[in-house]
């Protein structure tokens, strides 16, 4: 079983037994701390994740030493300048033993909607359509292919696009080219738009 907890903006995956090492807390040494923010735990009965799912899960642990993390140089310099500057910082750490995951609240299942059929069962409705329904895809191709042809005749003289002829409209202004800054010349021999004689 374990969890992953978050403390001090970084996550952690913990479990019984382990000790940690996180920034500063503010309890002192021999202190019980309880994990504010768990994220997810995984135990025998699988993974729980989620405000709604995680409600009544704690995670404790036991400060056992106040202590400093490793020493980080840190050092700047300008060239040509003078100027260079050597700093160190050693991070103040709180190392905790984890002694309990718990809590684990299952949620209780709702009642399941009218509208959704329970897993595993078939509702009666669909049952008595599911052979028209489940109809070969040849089959509704032809009948997509059938409905399309009568609304492309609709008076059987002839086809809808010859019967009303389509108006050309003139391309955006964000698609059209910029033909009015320089008109083609039609003798220009790298224009090879230009028509053939």
């Amino acid at each position: 079983m374990y969890a992953i907890v978050e403390e001090g903006g970084r996550q952690y995956q913990v479990s019984v037994g382990q000790t940690i090492k996180v920034n500063r807390l503010a309890a002192k040494q021999g202190d019980e701390f309880v994990f504010g923010k768990v994220l997810l735990v995984k135990d025998a009965s699988g993974v729980k994740a989620g405000p709604d799912l995680l409600a009544g899960v704690s995670v404790t642990g036991r400060v056992t030493r106040l202590e400093r993390g490793p020493k980080i140089l840190v050092f700047k310099k300008k060239r040509r300048k003078g100027y260079h500057k050597s700093q160190g910082h050693r991070q103040d750490l709180s190392a905790v033993l984890i002694t309990a995951i718990g809590g684990v609240v299952e949620p209780a299942p709702g009642p399941v909607p009218e509208d959704e059929p329970a897993p595993g069962v078939a509702p009666a409705d669909e049952s008595a359509s599911a052979p028209e329904s489940e109809s070969s895809p040849e089959a509704a191709q032809a009948e997509t292919v059938a409905s399309t042809e009568e609304s492309v005749q609709p008076d059987g003289d002839a086809p809808a696009d010859e019967a009303a002829p389509a108006e050309e409209t003139a391309p955006s202004e964000e698609n059209a080219p910029n033909d009015e800054a320089a008109p083609a010349d039609e003798s220009d021999p790298k224009d090879d738009t230009a028509p053939a004689e």
